[in-house]
């Protein structure tokens, strides 16, 4: 499981900073 955790928390990362692109460009 903690390598499920680890995995998660880098895709968290990332895709949280999708969000903070999408949000940034989405009107």
């Amino acid at each position: 499981m903690e390598k499920m955790t680890k995995v998660l928390e880098q895709i968290d990362v990332e895709g949280l900073k999708d969000l903070v692109k999408k949000a940034e460009t989405t009107p």
